[in-house]
């Protein structure tokens, strides 16, 4: 299996088990100036659409 497939594997998991978080814990900034996991996880996403797509 290469690099890429099983780090999307692990993304998939690793996110996966985001959805048991409360949303307000999820839409809150990780660090005072920083992106929330929603909008980490989003920007990944098409990130990765991107990279796929091209």
């Amino acid at each position: 299996m290469n690099k890429t497939w099983i780090h999307s594997n692990n993304m998939v998991d690793y996110i996966s088990r985001l959805k048991e978080l409360p949303e307000d814990i999820l839409c809150q900034p990780i660090k005072e100036g920083k992106w929330s996991i929603i909008q980490i996880v989003g920007h990944l996403y098409y990130w990765d659409k991107f990279n796929l797509e091209k």
